[in-house]
């Protein structure tokens, strides 16, 4: 990617970043996740239980350049959920980042407001919109990017949020 092209990317995410209301942002080569053998000795140890689906993606996670050959790079965007954007009531006590609107529906509409702006500076370029729920170590992507570092809890963690 030249030059101007990544100022142009930069300038358009700064402005988007108010816009949309994402955190912080950062781009990294796509590439398998450092932490892939960690996760393979977890599904190994059928430490998953009956997550099916996370067995079933550990080939993906492990050569995700052959299940997106396309992708190059990545972009990893960090949003905040407190407060939240979409807020639902509810009577129950729950989780702070399940009070609404599930967040990758909401997310997945900015990312996609994203893609159309980054789409008109390179029409050339293909995307692909991805969650957690994506078969991609999104965590590692995201820490690779310099979101942040990962917690005891295995969460990744900004320091400013």
């Amino acid at each position: 990617m030249n030059l101007a092209l990544q100022q142009q990317i930069q300038n358009l995410l700064k402005q988007q970043q108010n816009q949309l209301l994402f955190d912080n942002w950062g781009w990294v080569k796509f590439q398998q996740g450092s932490s892939f053998e960690i996760y393979n000795t977890w599904i190994e140890s059928e430490q998953h239980a009956d997550l099916e689906y996370l067995k079933n993606h550990s080939e993906l996670k492990k050569h995700p350049e052959k299940f997106l050959p396309q992708i190059k790079s990545v972009f990893s965007f960090s949003f905040s959920y407190l407060p939240h954007p979409k807020p639902l009531s509810s009577p129950l006590r729950q989780a702070l980042y399940s009070e609404g609107e599930d967040y990758h529906f909401w997310i997945k509409e900015k990312l996609a407001q994203i893609v159309v702006e980054l789409q008109k500076l390179d029409p050339s370029a293909h995307f692909q919109i991805a969650t957690d729920s994506f078969p991609l170590q999104e965590r590692d992507l995201a820490f690779r990017a310099g979101l942040g570092w990962f917690g005891k809890n295995s969460c990744l963690i900004d320091r400013k949020k």
